[in-house]
This record gives C-alpha cells, sequence and structure tokens, in this order.
C-alpha cells in the first residue's frame, strides 16, 4: 500500500517529502530492530525509552517515511496519566523532545508529524489491512477479573448455536480451534500491527464474531482506537495494575474507554463501578446484570453441584416494586425469541439522575411486560417487553454450567446477555454447553480424594473469589500457594497476605515471576498482611518445591489451590524467561504420590 493510503483519515503535517507520498510502503514497524528496507518506521513515547532516538538507525537500515509525534511540553496532566481521559501519555527519562523537533531530518526520507503516534498508528494499522475489523462483529471484554472466562463463555455459545468465531485474548489468538499464527508480545490484547493483521486472517477464514479482552493496558495506550464494538462487556474492578495507572481513578477512566466506543454495553449490576461505564456509554443501549441486586439479567436458585453449578435465568427482575413516574425517559425491550437484541427508543428525559444500575419489574401479564431499568448515562426508563412466555410466570432458564466458583455465574450471565442481544433465543443460550477455561479453577484429576486446583488469580479480589468458591464444597482444609509478581503493583501484595490469611487454613508464599525484584523481598511485602491474621503460613521461593509441599501435606478432603499463574507455562527470573507449568507440576506429583500408594502386585 502506497503511504499515502496508509495515512488515510489520519490528521498528518508533512514535514519532510523525501521520496514522496506515493511510495509503497513494504513493512511497518515500531521497533527499530525490526525494520526493513522499503518500511515504515512508526515513533513510539514508552515509559522508559523514546522511539526518536533511533531515527538515525532506522534510516540506514533502508526505511524510507517516519511517523514522528508532536512534540508537547511535559504537564502534571499528561505525565504519564491523563487523569480525566484514563489516556496515558508517557515520558521516558529524559525526554526533551529534541527528536521530534529537530531542524533536519535524514534527506530522501518522508517524515510525517501528527499529534500522538499511539492513536495514529492504531489507523494506520488498519488502513494496512484494508479495515478488516468493519466487516467483523467485535465484542469486546473488560474488567479487573474475569475477561478470559467471560470470553471462552461467549465463544462456547456462539459455537454450539452455529456460529463461526474468532478469539483474541490471554491465551493468544485462534479460530474455531485452530491457532491464528500471529505472535504478539503484550499478554492480553496485541498492538494495533498485530490486531488488525489477526483481524484480516479471521475475516479470510470467514470468521462472524469476534470475541476479544480489552486490557486497561490497551484501553489507555489507544490499542483498540478507532473500532466499534457491537458489544462492551465489563465484568468488574477491583485494585490492579496502579504501578501503571497510578490511581484507581484513572484504572477505572481506562476500563471505562471501551463503552464509549460500545453499541451495546452489558454491565455488572453488582459492582460499583458500573455506573461510570454507563457514563461513557452515553444514550446508547444496555443490559445489567447480577445476583445480588436487581438486574435485567439475574442469577436465582444457585445450586453447587460437584463439578459446576446450576441455576435459573431469570430476564424478568424484581415484581415487588412500585411503578415510577411515565416522565422517565423509555424504551422498549423485545425478549423470548427475539432475544435481548430488538431495542427500541421512544422518549429520552435528559439530566435525570445517576442511580444504581437495577432492573424492577413491574407487572407480568403474560404477553406484556412493562417494568424500569435505568437507561444510558441518564439511567431511569420506562420499557415495554414482548415476551413469549404466554403463562403469566416470570421469564427464567435453567442452566448448568461445568465450571465451579460463584464468580463464574457472573461470567456466565455476562456471556448470556451478550448472546441473547446478538439474536440467540434465551432457549438457545441456555442450552449450550459452558465449559471450564484452561488455567481458571482448572482441577487436576486424582484419586488420592482431594481437590487440586490451578488458577489465575493474582489481585485481591481473585484471591478472594477463588478461596471463597473452593470453600463452598471443600470438606477438610483450604491451603493456598500464591506470590506476587515483580516489577509490578506492590501496594497489593500485603493486602493479597491477608485475605489469604483470613480466608484459607494454610497459606504457602512462594515465587510468581519475580522478574528483576528479589523474591525475598517480594514475599516479605505479603508477609506484612499475613502474619497479623494469626494463620499458619509456610515460605518456599521455589515454585516447584511449594507444589510438591502442598501436595504432600495433602489429606483427604483438603483442597490446594495453586494461584497466580494459570495457564501459563513460563516463569521470569531476573531477565530470563523458564519453561514451567503450575499444571504439570502438580500432575506430575500426584502421579508419583498415587503410584507409591499402589500395591505392587506380585507375580
Amino acid at each position: 500500500m502506497t503511504l499515502a493510503g496508509l495515512l488515510e483519515d489520519v490528521p498528518h503535517t508533512i514535514l519532510q517529502i523525501g521520496g514522496g507520498m506515493s511510495q509503497d510502503i513494504s513493512n511497518i514497524s515500531i521497533d527499530s530492530r525490526k525494520v526493513e528496507a522499503g518500511g515504515l518506521y512508526i515513533c513510539l513515547l514508552g515509559l522508559t525509552v523514546d522511539g526518536h532516538k533511533y531515527i538515525d538507525d532506522v534510516v540506514k537500515a533502508g526505511v524510507i517515511a517516519i511517523v514522528v509525534e508532536k512534540y508537547n511540553e511535559p504537564t502534571q496532566e499528561t505525565s504519564p496519566w491523563s487523569k480525566n481521559s484514563g489516556r496515558i501519555h508517557p515520558r521516558p527519562a529524559g525526554y526533551d523532545g529534541r527528536f521530534q523537533t529537530q531542524e533536519s531530518f535524514p534527506p530522501n526520507v518522508v517524515i510525517i508529524q501528527v499529534e500522538n503516534t499511539r492513536q495514529a498508528m492504531a489507523y494506520i494499522a488498519a488502513n494496512a489491512y484494508k479495515r478488516p475489523a468493519q466487516k467483523l462483529k467485535l465484542i469486546g471484554v473488560t474488567g479487573t477479573n474475569g475477561k478470559s472466562t467471560t470470553t471462552h463463555f461467549i465463544e462456547d455459545i456462539l459455537r454450539d448455536c452455529g456460529h463461526k468465531t474468532g478469539l483474541i485474548g490471554t491465551n493468544g489468538a485462534r479460530v474455531g480451534d485452530v491457532p491464528v499464527d500471529v505472535p504478539f508480545a503484550t499478554s492480553t490484547t496485541p498492538d494495533p500491527l498485530e490486531l488488525h493483521k489477526i483481524f484480516a486472517i479471521m475475516l479470510e477464514r470467514g470468521v462472524k464474531y469476534v470475541i476479544m479482552e480489552v486490557s486497561s493496558h490497551a484501553l489507555a495506550f489507544y490499542k483498540v482506537e478507532g473500532l466499534v464494538f457491537e458489544v462492551g462487556v465489563f465484568t468488574n474492578l477491583t485494585q490492579d495494575h496502579l504501578d501503571l495507572h497510578g490511581t484507581m481513578d484513572s484504572y477505572r477512566l481506562a476500563k471505562a474507554l471501551l463503552f464509549a466506543q460500545s453499541r451495546f454495553a452489558v454491565v455488572n449490576a453488582d459492582d460499583k463501578s458500573t455506573p461510570v461505564m454507563l457514563a461513557f456509554h452515553g444514550s446508547d443501549p444496555y443490559i445489567t446484570y447480577g445476583i445480588n441486586n436487581n438486574a435485567g439479567l439475574m442469577a436465582l436458585h444457585i445450586e453447587y453441584l460437584a463439578d459446576g453449578i446450576s441455576f435459573d435465568v431469570l430476564v424478568d427482575g424484581d415484581s415487588t416494586t412500585s411503578e415510577p413516574s411515565r416522565t422517565e425517559s423509555s424504551r422498549r425491550l423485545v425478549v423470548g425469541e427475539a432475544g435481548l437484541s430488538q431495542v427500541r427508543h421512544r422518549r429520552l428525559r435528559r439530566g435525570a439522575p445517576i442511580i444504581d444500575a437495577k432492573y424492577r419489574l413491574l407487572r407480568a401479564t403474560g404477553r406484556r411486560v412493562s417494568g424500569y431499568i435505568p437507561n444510558r448515562s441518564k439511567p431511569g426508563s420506562y420499557f415495554d417487553e414482548v415476551a413469549s412466555n404466554v403463562s403469566g410466570k416470570p421469564l427464567a432458564n435453567r442452566i448448568t454450567i461445568n465450571v465451579k466458583g460463584r464468580f463464574n455465574i457472573y461470567n456466565s450471565l455476562a456471556a448470556i446477555a451478550t448472546c441473547s442481544h446478538l439474536g440467540l433465543t434465551m432457549k438457545k443460550v441456555c442450552a449450550a454447553k459452558i465449559c471450564g477455561v484452561p488455567g481458571r479453577i482448572q482441577d487436576v484429576p486424582n484419586n488420592l480424594g482431594v481437590h487440586v486446583l490451578v488458577d489465575y488469580a493474582h489481585t485481591p479480589d481473585g484471591i478472594t473469589n477463588i478461596l471463597s468458591s473452593v470453600r463452598d464444597f471443600t470438606t477438610g482444609r483450604v491451603i493456598i500457594i500464591f506470590g506476587c509478581g515483580g516489577d509490578r503493583d506492590a501496594t497489593k501484595r500485603p493486602l493479597m497476605g491477608q485475605i489469604a490469611g483470613e480466608l484459607a487454613d494454610l497459606c504457602i508464599l512462594t515465587s510468581d515471576n519475580p522478574r528483576t525484584e528479589s523474591p525475598k523481598k517480594i514475599l516479605a511485602q505479603i508477609e506484612e498482611g499475613l502474619v497479623p491474621t494469626g494463620t499458619s503460613y509456610k515460605i518456599c521461593e521455589n515454585r516447584h518445591d511449594a507444589i510438591v509441599m502442598g501436595i504432600e501435606m495433602l489429606n483427604s478432603g483438603d483442597a490446594l489451590i495453586i494461584a497466580g499463574k494459570g495457564h501459563e507455562d513460563y516463569q521470569i527470573i531476573g531477565t530470563e524467561t523458564r519453561y514451567f507449568s503450575d499444571y504439570e507440576t502438580a500432575q506430575e506429583t500426584l502421579k508419583r504420590i498415587t503410584r507409591s500408594k499402589t500395591p505392587t502386585r506380585r507375580h
């Protein structure tokens, strides 16, 4: 594609014309070490490195065009966090802008200046692959916990109903069961150059729906800039990534950015950050889901089974509230055979106050249901719901999911609401098979009468959820093995120690990607919160040995949670990445113990 084609709809200034805008660009790179002759180099400002410093190097490598960022004097508002937007504008140490403002650039190279190179890169990447996302239905899931599981649940339902899907997230990218061979360095959401290449491949393979995890990093750094999501899903928000975002407010605002780009929102009625998500969503329609607060989709009559959970999915909410004034704004919501997809606006009174996200059933006649649901960023609306159920009973469907944990009820409700909005009937949605996700409350099979579970929990809320859930089905002790990642948010370490001490019977502290930090220092910070609880604990810095220790301590009826890494198959120690799998280590240890307890046959 020509340079002019790549820059279509991208506001820019040509600082130097070089070989001209009609030149064909052979490749695009943001890494000066990977540029190729005939390519375009985009200078990014990183947290520690200024890509503009490598202009001379990339010119020597043969690039014919460079995109630079307009120099803006660092201020408290823009460095490194934009407090009012959730965006991150890095200003690496020593940043002075001289590479962006130099009077002369290398000759014969086109120099393009933009306001923000990260933002521009998203549009350049889309143009490079002929904007494939516009031909796909995108479903974005954001939140502190539950992103991977919710995306997998949505995929399970859509595939079970015959749709071809693409999945992008922590476990990589794939179409159905076939991986997409586009590796990406970031852990959750690919950079734009990789992301749009993945979209193009998925479109070529006949995908209709792309379900993707959208991290706060991706939103703050413009990775999904320009995309329009058919559905944006909010799972929850608790403390994490404060090493990057600085404050919970900035972290919350970053998450909320997804909903400014979503046509329809599916949000958690039981999470206190939901009003912020809806404020960003503006006047577009949405539905809530939950367990504790009234919601558009609720789970009732929950039953914890040996290998999963069964519950009723209620679409009509609480029938005990009184009818609100008809001066409120209104919309029509069609359910039943039409799913939750047909939303027709009737009246909108602006200026209504934001209140807790709730859905309240007022009358159920069997043919027409009038109800009250806070709507848009100005909640408070009327709607008429045309139901397929003519018996006059609440619209409830029983569903069984083959995964454990109360938190997975929330994840499944989010998936059900999403798929219903996409036009699937509740009957089909609730009949679909929802399976477990590797590394998420994943059982390691054994015949020793113990529960051994591998889980990705690595936040205070994650530790709370996994311990509470495992306690529900455990008759003996609950033991947890965990640590905290190095070079990441240190403020959560004592809090995780405190929570583990309060909810577990025994804690084993170990390493979890210590990176360049001292493992002993990290473990000491966890101890600060753990010790005051008085719960017994052990320290075993070597993660392999800690897992072996934990399994060998189990008695019949006990449960061991190996938390923090989940599906990951590596440990980062210093700057070295080493192969390591919690699941495989536990599996091998259980097999060894089983063999040692099996009587030898005499011949």
